[in-house]
C-alpha cells in the first residue's frame, strides 16, 4: 500500500467505522486496521488527518487513586470531522491528487493551444505586413 492509499484507508475506516461519540484512542485504532502496522506510521497518518481537518484530536484525562496520590493519565481520542466524512465520500486523497492532474493536462492543453493560436496569428500580420508593403510600392510604380 501506498502512502497516499493508507491515508484513504484510515480516512475510509474513520468514516465507515462506528464508535461512541467520545473517540477512540490510538491502540485501538492500531489493534483494528492491522494494515498500518507500526504506531510511528499510524501516527504520522492520525497527524496529517488531524492536520487537514478531516478527524479530530482532543485530550481525555483520567485520575486515578493511587498508593502515593492520585495519578491523571492523559489519552489522545479521534473522531471524524464533517469534512473528513465529505472527504471519503468524494474519494479522498487519491481522487483529489487525480483531479489535480486531470487539471493540470487541461491547463497544458489549453496553453498548448494558446501558443499555437499565437503563432498563426503572427504568420497572418507578417503575410499581411508583407503584401501591405508590396501593394504600396507596387501603387507608387517602384517596381516598374
Amino acid at each position: 500500500m501506498t502512502r497516499i492509499e493508507k491515508l484513504d484507508h484510515v480516512l475510509n475506516w474513520f468514516a465507515t467505522s462506528s464508535f461512541d461519540k467520545g473517540g477512540i484512542e490510538v491502540d485501538d485504532i492500531k489493534r483494528l486496521i492491522p494494515e498500518i502496522s507500526e504506531l510511528d506510521e499510524l501516527n504520522r497518518i492520525l497527524n496529517k488527518l488531524v492536520k487537514d481537518a478531516y478527524i479530530d484530536a482532543h485530550k481525555k484525562e483520567e485520575t486515578f487513586d493511587a498508593i502515593f496520590g492520585k495519578k491523571v493519565i492523559t489519552t489522545i481520542r479521534y473522531q471524524t470531522t464533517f469534512e473528513g466524512y465529505i472527504f471519503a465520500e468524494q474519494g479522498g486523497y487519491k481522487a483529489e491528487i487525480k483531479q489535480a492532474n486531470a487539471e493540470s493536462t487541461r491547463l497544458i492543453a489549453v496553453e498548448n493551444q494558446t501558443l499555437l493560436l499565437t503563432l498563426i496569428l503572427a504568420v497572418g500580420a507578417l503575410i499581411a505586413s508583407v503584401y501591405y508593403v508590396v501593394e504600396l510600392y507596387w501603387q507608387h510604380g517602384w517596381f516598374h
